[in-house]
């Protein structure tokens, strides 16, 4: 076992030795508790867990209360407003999850579950482009967060407070993935309303409530074994019980995340407990906490084939994935040259094309965090909750997607099959947040009671310092010492070159060496992982803060985000509750600090400057009435603006860092609630303006218009902008509980959004070399380049006069450069016109002048692209200026229409058959726009770009469970079957860039037909 993975162990253990004793203790309670039962049986009519009774302690309105809502049905939540208050009454909507819908549904994921289950929820931040391919479930999309109406919503937050996502990444068990398995119910509030959270996305924001030690509640729990139809296993344990002084709750998972997909996936643990102390009579303190580690293997979707030429293969450079979706694995459609044979030799299946990077492309994500609350109930009117905690996360990502490499490629010398991966580093991103929050609230009557309002007042304040670091596998000596090699790309290290192993029979799972390794030894060559792009103390300037090369040894960033305000809200029944009102405001700032590696500097955009900081002043607010027009029928209206800050710090492509985007919105609609509360919902119609929202798209925009040439790159550059989006549609949400033994909820929505923004970027050129007015190639002090006839990189190149020089030296050219005949051929790339950084004439002009050491390149950027100095390749020249949006663009990421129905109905009075239960989920989404594309390649920038549409996404998950009690202890076995008609699409994807003259790419648009069987022991 390496170092690394020791030290990961010993990190998990130490803080979980208590509740992992607790897991065993409790759960051999279980079972003994189960064995002394009695056997005399009875129908179950009610859900595993006890609901909570009307005297359950509730000392403050800050306290999460027991739950008296039936079946789906969410009636209350302090969630928006801090006090607990009836969801009907509020001129807010809101998308409840409660832990028996998480049941039913068999949630693993709250990410999963709103975006499956919450009508017109998506995915934001990104515009799939280049991502298409990697959109099925399990797959790793880094800075890709939740969407609502249309609008970014990447505020997630654990008990109102606690930040789930850091502003690299999203969740908190993994990227993109949340585990609910410590989730009592998941509040999803739509719209602008960021009061409680200082921050928000326009969209809405999420709140995770965690399971609840509760005072005065007997022993309850439940343990519980889960498998899919692949052997995936899932053992949990949850536990709970209290006195009228203390209680606590306890929740263990140890499982196997994944799906059909072989390997992909992996373990996940996680350990949760909270306690809760009644101190004075008047006090309760709470102190929670969770470590989860999850090891995942990370799905290689993007896989191309490489059989040295399309002459000799026609699908040469192609994807895997297209590949086996038009069946031309066995040979190239239509008598096409197919010289690399039957590609993996016919061991190649959708369940295993993704796994071919095998545990070199993994990702290992510790999370771990405290949280303490003190609520004090002071008199009548006055409650105050101080509330603060810590988090911790380490989130390691190893490796890249791999070539597929044909037998009888040179570059091959397994004589087999063969996989290629380049990129041996690993990106290192630790995160630390701290936050702390005060509040009060108020109660009082007002106008000799004719108004019963509650006002609260609270402060909070959070800071997340985060680092993204590339390490490297560098050449060592017999002891593993770093050896210096003098080159100044990599800090004079030398890297782990490409590595190449035999695949003939399938993909290999460790293919080379264990992961997370911090010594290998590949061909008799010893190499050694650290960190190549280190503090360089000469190099530290106010420009280059943390003195880093910046010269193409990888990632280097630290960051530091700091929210804090002040708010203020009320809530107010008039008239009885025949009105009420809701009014916030919130008055804070924001602060982003980033120090990134070496950039040349870039044209500032706002006040943020690369290695630079921003701070704003932001002020949001909310507004709200609702109204009784009949018992059951509540109408309302509100509007409510919100800040949100960049949820990924990444700069546009010339560098330019992202700006904080600000939403309003206005939303009108009517609340249903009937008085036996069997009958709930809502309808909402809405209209959101956001500025600023973060955007993606293709990183090979990015390339395009700014290339890693010769010189660098302008700036630290990614493929992020900023641009205005407006969405404006309805939505619904219904829950009902007919009759004792029915449940059902629908959530449906029509979401249609729009880019108001142009956004294009002129081409750079960034190759610039010194050359004369007879196109001859000098050192920077004017003497002209010689080179040997016949390129070698042992013969350098040099400076004139040449009278030493061996006979035949010429002057390097630019016409030589031009020459494909030419063994200084400078290769230019398609579209950018860039100079092949492996060509010879590239090595020559990144050498100086013997002696006097002067350059051959300028060392500029960034200039454009009309001071090219070779000529561009006919077929394929730069095109001067490429569009990334344009006003009126249909925003992508989610459907313009959606819906999802779940209900379950359990047989009573029927003998034996009682406690049957049997019911699912029907869903349908369509006019999902997934991406823009160029349909004839980027090469016609006169060609408009063109919106891809997914199919129409059609869905029936089956539920069917039987429940049984014997006296305190009852059993359920139940059977999930998600797609259970086995319904789904496999698209064929048109290029970003190159649309449909390009490479192809496909995917599945949802996974198809799996089982799941549940079994749990509940007392």
């Amino acid at each position: 076992m390496t170092t690394l993975q020791t030290r990961f162990l010993r990190a998990r253990r130490a803080p979980a030795a208590f509740l992992s004793f607790a897991f065993h203790s409790v759960g051999a309670a279980t079972a003994i508790a189960g064995l002394t039962a009695g056997l005399n049986a009875q129908t179950v009519q009610t859900p595993p867990h006890p609901a909570t009774s009307d005297t359950t302690v509730t000392l403050t309105p800050f306290e999460v209360s027991g739950n008296k809502d039936q079946g789906y049905n969410a009636l209350n939540s302090n969630s928006i407003t801090a006090f607990n208050t009836e969801l009907n009454k509020l001129p807010v909507s809101a998308d409840i999850f409660d832990s028996q819908f998480m049941q039913d549904i068999g949630a693993t994921s709250v990410e999963a579950m709103i975006q499956t289950y919450s009508a017109g929820a998506g995915a934001a931040n990104t515009n799939p482009g280049s991502t298409a391919t990697n959109s099925q479930a399990g797959d790793r999309n880094a800075n890709s967060f939740i969407s609502l109406r249309g609008l970014t919503a990447p505020t997630m937050q654990r008990d109102g407070l606690m930040p789930v996502n850091t502003f690299f990444s999203a969740g908190s068990t993994g990227t993109g993935f949340t585990s609910s398995f410590d989730t009592e119910r998941v509040d999803v509030i739509s719209g602008p309303q960021a009061l409680l959270y200082g921050v928000g996305g326009a969209g809405g924001v999420v709140n995770i409530v965690s399971k609840q030690a509760r005072l005065g509640q007997p022993a309850f729990g439940d343990t519980e074994f889960q498998v899919d139809q692949f052997g995936h296993k899932l053992a949990q344990l949850d536990y709970g019980m209290g006195n009228d002084t203390v209680a606590i709750r306890l929740a263990l998972t140890d499982q196997e995340i994944g799906n059909r997909r072989v390997n992909i996936g992996g373990p996940m643990t996680g350990d949760f407990g909270q306690i809760a102390i009644k101190l004075f009579s008047n006090t309760i303190v709470r102190i929670e906490g969770e470590q989860t580690v999850f090891h995942r293997q990370v799905s290689s979707t993007g896989m191309t084939l490489s059989a040295v030429s399309t002459a000799t293969d026609a699908r040469n450079a192609d994807s895997i994935h297209y590949l086996l979706a038009t069946n031309q694995l066995q040979s190239a459609s239509n008598g096409a040259p197919s010289g690399a044979g039957y590609i993996g030799n016919g061991a190649i299946t959708w369940d295993n094309v993704d796994s071919f990077a095998g545990d070199l492309y993994q990702e290992y994500t510790r999370d771990t965090w405290g949280l303490v609350k003190i609520e004090t109930k002071w008199n009548d009117w006055l409650s105050t909750e101080i509330s603060g905690g810590y988090r911790n996360e380490i989130d390691d990502l190893i490796g890249a997607g791999p070539t597929l490499l044909a037998p009888n490629l040179s570059s091959n010398p397994t004589g087999t099959w063969g996989v290629s991966e380049g990129s041996l580093s690993d990106l290192y991103e630790p995160f630390r947040s701290k936050y702390i929050r005060a509040s009060a609230i108020m109660t009082n009557e007002l106008f000799n009671g004719r108004a019963h309002s509650q006002t609260v007042l609270g402060a909070d304040y959070v800071r997340t310092d985060g680092d993204v670091i590339t390490y490297n596998f560098v050449k060592a000596d017999g002891s593993f010492n770093p050896v210096l090699t003098g080159s100044t790309a990599t800090n004079g290290y030398t890297l782990v070159p490409t590595q190449i192993w035999g695949a003939p029979n399938g993909p290999i799972e460790n293919p080379l060496y264990p992961a997370f390794s911090q010594r290998i030894t590949l061909a008799g060559v010893n190499y050694v992982r650290l960190l190549p792009n280190d503090t360089v103390s000469s190099l530290i300037s106010p420009a280059n803060p943390l003195g880093l090369t910046g010269t193409g040894s990888g990632d280097h960033r630290i960051g530091r985000v700091i929210n804090k305000g002040i708010y203020l809200a009320n809530y107010t029944d008039w008239m009885g509750g025949k009105l009420t009102s809701l009014l916030g405001m919130r008055v804070g700032d924001t602060l982003e600090v980033n120090q990134l590696e070496a950039a040349s500097p870039s044209p500032p955009s706002g006040d943020l400057t690369p290695n630079g900081k921003q701070n704003h002043g932001i002020t949001s607010f909310n507004a709200g009435l609702n109204y009784a027009l009949l018992p059951w029928l509540r109408p309302y209206v509100e509007v409510s603006d919100s800040f949100d800050p960049p949820a990924v710090d990444s700069a546009d492509p010339y560098g330019n860092s992202p700006a904080i985007a600000h939403g309003v919105g206005e939303e009108a609609g009517f609340k249903v609630t009937t008085a036996d509360s069997k009958y709930s919902g809502s309808l909402a119609i809405f209209h959101t303006d956001s500025k600023n929202e973060q955007y993606s798209f293709t990183s090979t925009l990015t390339n395009d218009i700014n290339p890693a040439g010769l010189n660098g790159r302008f700036g630290a550059v990614s493929n992020f902008i900023n641009v205005d989006r407006e969405t404006q549609g309805t939505a619904a949400t219904f829950t009902a509980v007919p009759t004792p033994n029915w449940r059902v909820r629908l959530s449906a929505a029509y979401v249609h959004g729009t880019i108001s923004t142009a956004a294009s970027y002129a081409q750079l050129y960034n190759d610039q070399f010194y050359a004369n007015t007879a196109g001859q190639v000098t050192y920077a002090d004017g003497d002209v380049v010689y080179v040997a006839p016949t390129y070698n990189a042992k013969n350098a190149p040099l400076a004139a006069p040449a009278a030493s020089a061996p006979a035949g030296y010429v002057p390097l050219t630019i016409a030589m450069m031009n020459s494909s005949t030419s063994t200084y051929y400078a290769n230019p790339a398609a579209i950018t016109a860039s100079i092949s950084s492996s060509s010879g004439v590239a090595a020559v002009l990144r050498t100086t002048e013997p002696g006097t050491g002067s350059p051959i390149l300028t060392g500029r950027n960034g200039l454009p692209i009309s001071a090219l100095q070779i000529a561009p390749l006919a077929s394929s020249p730069p095109v001067g200026t490429l569009v990334v949006a344009e006003p009126g663009d249909v925003s992508s990421g989610f459907p313009e229409y959606s819906f999802s129905a779940t209900s379950l109905y359990v047989l009573t009075d029927m003998g034996w058959f009682s406690g049957f239960g049997f019911g699912g989920t029907a869903a349908a989404a369509w006019r999902n726009s997934s991406y823009y594309f160029y349909p004839n390649g980027t090469s016609q920038p006169n060609s408009p770009r063109i919106a891809y549409y997914a199919p129409m996404l059609t869905r029936f998950d089956g539920i069917f469970n039987y429940r049984r009690k014997f006296r305190t202890i009852t059993f359920t076995t139940q059977v999930n079957i998600n797609n259970m008609f086995n319904h789904y699409h496999v698209e064929y994807l048109p290029n970003a860039v190159t649309g449909y003259t390009g490479v192809y790419g496909a995917t599945f648009d949802q996974q198809p037909r799996i089982y799941t069987w549940s079994n749990t022991i509940s007392f």
